[in-house]
């Protein structure tokens, strides 16, 4: 078969790849889930604070205190509170917060105003009214005594309302003071009241950057990280991107961990600085020890993707599952998609079913979509169409452009549920106003094949474009035919062949088909474009059947193009396709393997499952299996076995071989009459001469027989043909050269054939 004919034929010329799975090929790629930040994301408060929502009794308090006080080691006062501080904040294997607490309380009892304090941040974490009321006391004993920390905490349990008798108005005053007294946290605070407008004041971001700035001014390392984003994100009068870059900068110095997830974010996104993953994962790996969960699941991001350091999915996932127990909204998404694809962890349906309901439970609109694909496939919960569209209209009306694309998929291939494209093209659309690249390029490629009826100057053509901006490869791929064939659009082979060029390096196998079909048929122009063609079908072998049929087309022609282990590759992948009748590519396949066994080259194949496949496809009217099975049969082809069974194969072939029907009907004869002949020279006569008055294939078929015993009468034919623009003629006369059976050759013929 004309080599270009079957890269033709194997390309997907509809336009949009849409394989049996929509999920694995017709969806995006997982992408790296970045955190935005919305102001209140990074406030936090002091970083020693931590929330629990247990409310024990006061005897369960009281025996909680009898419990942290039994007599311990004394503390010397020269320590002060270094070594208490070690207590709390080591690693786990040496933290000791009961100790911790019996040392503040040592110092505490001995008059010490802040252990007073340290005692009652201590009190709050256990988070119930009784310990509250303690710790309130605490630091109303120690704000009495002057100190200005005491009355941030104070303020800080009105503002909570875990003060005895919690009040807003009193925590600003309070806020207010211990400001004026130089307290930095206070001032911190008191930025976030008036950014988010709590303690019912209004919200003024004028008066927030104020606060910040004073705090600031006094090295409270978050305030950086709200300077920074007012800078970068905040109102218009009080951007200044340069100065917000410096105020993360400085947060970072000071060892901040939302400075430095910031300044990471930044660097990972290539927003307002010059993308480097490098950068990025160096500032994130800082926030993460730090504790920053949104850190560690974007170095998680970069670590499975191997940017900016080494790739290592087995981290990654560490790193994603450490981020899900803190909460991360992100990390069990992540989480869910490793374990569904087995990156970095045994692939496990069910664990990313949990993940994904994890995140989904945390408001994840993304995980909705998600989850409802597994439920769509049946993939670690029992197949349910009604759940998975319910999640799929939960997530696209979540503002999820993944849900939205989803359910345009689930209503517009009328696999699951009725096709309804009217509905499809709806959420099609809301999906692209999202933002989703495969959603523009799938509006685009049903507008253009009239399944949905364009609204006012929706193009096709402009769809496309939209969505190779956001860097979509299918649409890199339809649009770049497009451009190469002139199909919709003007021909416009370089941009074609860069749009398809781009979707090849993003793995999109038909680009790559597409591309090698091109270079193999402009090889003539440059002596390069047969490698070219090698290589982009060799890449695609790998993955897909219609890269395995290229390349074994090319390497047939031009050996010296693949390596041993490519040439291994093909071979199994063109007899992985014999073995699947049902298979595209199937009769190209065993055709192909039998020529390359009649020829008698050294292909460790084994024949038997090759000849029974050749029978069928001849039954069923394959014209070349039929030749296949006549020339295998004959061993030294083309003569056949002198025996009744050679006879009947031939009986049975004639009704199937077209073309080739008049040369086996001469074999035939030859066993019925064999005196009409006075040797086999004027049997192959006869054939030739078949041969020779048949179709234009049969005849450049025909020279690969002639061309042993007629090298030059073959030439001429394969010559003349190839002259008036025959491709398969061309075709045949570079697998003979290669061969070394038609010299001599022109040098121009070596050169475009890519013989050395």
């Amino acid at each position: 078969m004309n080599a270009l004919i079957r890269i033709a034929i194997m390309c997907v010329a509809s336009g949009v790849l849409v394989p049996a799975s929509a999920q694995q090929d017709f969806a995006p790629r997982i992408e790296p889930t970045l955190s935005a930040h919305p102001a209140s994301t990074s406030i936090t408060g002091n970083n020693n604070v931590s929330f629990n929502a247990s409310n024990v009794s006061s005897n369960e308090i009281a025996s909680v205190l009898r419990n942290l006080r039994p007599a311990g080691s004394s503390l010397d006062a020269s320590d002060e509170f270094e070594l208490i501080r070690a207590l709390e904040t080591g690693d786990e294997t040496k933290r000791d917060l009961p100790r911790a607490f019996r040392a503040y309380d040592k110092l505490a009892k001995e008059g010490n105003i802040a252990a007073h304090v340290e005692r009652g941040r201590l009190l709050l974490d256990i988070g119930s009214t009784t310990a509250d009321a303690l710790a309130h006391a605490d630091f109303e004993a120690s704000a009495a005594k002057k100190s200005i920390q005491a009355l941030t905490w104070q303020a800080w349990m009105h503002e909570v309302g875990r003060a005895p008798k919690g009040d807003f108005k009193l925590a600003i005053s309070i806020y207010e003071k211990a400001a004026q007294g130089g307290d930095g946290w206070a001032s911190f605070r008191l930025g976030v009241v008036h950014q988010t407008g709590t303690l019912r004041v209004g919200k003024d971001e004028n008066a927030a950057l104020n606060w910040y700035q004073q705090s600031a001014d006094r090295l409270y390392p978050e305030a950086f990280c709200e300077l920074g984003w007012i800078r970068l994100y905040g109102e218009a009068r009080h951007r200044d991107e340069a100065r917000g870059l410096r105020e993360w900068a400085t947060g970072a110095k000071l060892n901040n961990a939302c400075s430095l997830f910031q300044l990471g974010l930044a660097y990972h996104e290539g927003k307002k600085v010059s993308l480097d993953y490098t950068t990025a994962a160096s500032l994130y790996e800082r926030a993460a020890i730090l504790g920053d969960v949104r850190a560690q699941n974007n170095l998680g991001n970069l670590l499975l993707d191997g940017l900016g350091l080494k790739k290592d999915a087995s981290r990654a996932v560490e790193l994603y599952r450490k981020a899900a127990l803190k909460n991360e909204v992100n990390a069990p998404l992540n989480l869910g998609t490793a374990y569904e694809a087995g990156n970095g962890v045994d692939k496990d349906d069910e664990a990313a079913v949990r993940a994904y309901k994890q995140a989904s439970d945390r408001g994840h609109a993304k995980a909705l979509a998600f989850l409802g694909s597994m439920y769509r496939r049946g993939k670690g919960v029992e197949q349910d169409i009604r759940k998975a569209r319910e999640l799929f209209e939960l997530s696209a009306n979540g503002g999820s452009p993944v849900g939205a694309w989803y359910l345009g998929l689930l209503l517009s291939d009328g696999k699951d549920v009725p096709a309804d494209m009217v509905a499809a093209s709806s959420w099609f659309r809301k999906a692209a106003e999202f933002g989703s690249s495969d959603a523009t390029n799938a509006l685009a490629y049903y507008i253009s094949s009239r399944q949905i009826v364009a609204i006012g100057n929706e193009s096709p053509t402009v769809l496309w474009e939209r969505a190779v901006r956001l860097g979509n490869q299918f649409a890199m791929y339809n649009l770049g035919y497009r451009c190469l064939d002139g199909e919709d659009v003007p021909v416009d082979v370089s941009k074609g062949l860069l749009l398809l060029e781009r979707s090849a390096k993003l793995d999109h196998d038909g680009a790559k088909i597409r591309l090698a079909g091109y270079y193999y048929k402009e090889r003539f122009k440059n002596s390069k474009y047969v490698e070219m063609a090698a290589r982009y079908a060799i890449s695609a072998a790998r993955t897909i059947d219609e890269g395995a049929a290229v390349a074994y087309a090319l390497s047939q022609e031009n050996p010296h193009l693949f390596s041993s282990e490519e040439n291994a590759l093909v071979l199994k992948r063109l007899q992985d396709m014999v073995g699947d009748p049902s298979n595209a590519n199937h009769a190209y396949a065993v055709v192909s393997l039998a020529r390359g066994i009649q020829k008698e080259r050294k292909l460790a194949v084994d024949g038997i499952p090759i000849i029974s496949a050749l029978q069928k496809l001849a039954q069923n009217g394959n014209q070349d299996a039929a030749m296949q099975l006549f020339l295998l049969y004959g061993k030294k082809a083309p003569l056949l076995f002198f025996d009744t069974e050679g006879k009947r194969l031939l009986e049975s072939l004639i009704p199937f071989a077209g073309d080739f029907s008049a040369m086996m009907k001469a074999q035939l004869d030859f066993f019925q009459n064999p005196s009409v002949y006075s040797d086999e020279a004027a049997l192959l006569g006869k054939m030739e001469a078949a041969a020779l008055n048949g179709s234009d294939t049969t005849q450049i078929l025909w020279t690969r027989n002639m061309v042993t015993r007629s090298p030059e009468k073959a030439g001429n034919l394969l010559r003349a043909k190839a002259k008036n623009g025959n491709t398969f003629a061309v075709q045949v006369l570079c697998e003979l050269l290669n061969d070394y059976k038609l010299a001599p050759a022109s040098h121009d013929e070596l050169a475009r054939c890519g013989t050395k």
